[in-house]
């Protein structure tokens, strides 16, 4: 009797096991694809809901192997400032700047751009990948810790433009606290068409891509250094 009741078990689980492996299949895929690729272009727009207010920015970017990025991010901040963000790495070294009125600063690239860059954008998305390379987190960046996925769960399918998009969904848990992701993957591709991310304190962002291509052909002269860097001063004490 025991052992019919587990194998009935079994039967009722195996559905719900398989939706889930296959949903993580499409995602490792996606990983797969990004990170053997000699070059990348993504362009999205994205759009923040929190406490009924709206903010919608524009980002793109631009990178290949060796280190060599260039990312633009624009638009107003949460708080309604105006941001233009623009990072280029040449392989070497990375100009910064966070917004139009503040100089920029020169910064050694970290070794793990490309390879970051990449892995973060399949699971977080555009605006989350500005944020951490802005911020100068790469070097002590722990993607399986700080970007750790689960809940994986196979979706209905949505038209995105002429797209017939397989929806899945996952859950992150950050710092901050848990969120919920909501991911469009075009089949032929097994690249994303949008993005939704919600957490438990209501905020939402919507990122729609309306370009994530892999491409051999960059224009290695987008990775050339703005001649306005500045190095960064060091802090006391270092």
């Amino acid at each position: 009797m025991i052992n019919q009741f587990a194998v009935m078990l079994l039967a009722v689980a195996a559905p719900f096991y398989a939706q889930e492996n296959e949903a993580e299949k499409l995602i490792r895929l996606m990983e797969k694809e990004i990170a053997h690729a000699k070059g990348l272009k993504v362009s999205a727009e994205t759009t923040y809901y929190l406490g009924g207010e709206v903010v919608k920015n524009k980002g793109a970017v631009q990178f290949g192997t060796q280190n060599k990025a260039r990312l633009v991010f624009e638009g107003p901040d949460l708080v309604g400032r105006p941001s233009h963000l623009l990072i280029v790495s040449d392989g070497k070294q990375m100009h910064i700047q966070s917004r139009p009125e503040e100089k920029p600063t020169l910064e050694p690239t970290p070794k793990n751009l490309s390879k970051c860059l990449g892995e973060v954008l399949v699971r977080g998305g555009l605006a989350m990948a500005s944020n951490i390379v802005e911020n100068q987190m790469l070097e002590t960046f722990d993607l399986d810790k700080e970007l750790a996925m689960s809940g994986f769960k196979m979706g209905a399918k949505e038209k995105i433009g002429n797209v017939e998009a397989q929806i899945i969904e996952y859950k992150m848990k950050f710092r901050s606290g848990p969120a919920d992701f909501t991911l469009w993957i075009d089949p032929k591709t097994h690249l994303p068409l949008k993005r939704q991310l919600l957490n438990d304190k209501g905020f939402k962002m919507i990122e729609t891509y309306s370009e994530f291509v892999i491409t051999p052909n960059l224009d290695p002269s987008i990775f050339e250094l703005p001649k306005a860097s500045e190095k960064k001063k060091p802090k006391k004490g270092d």
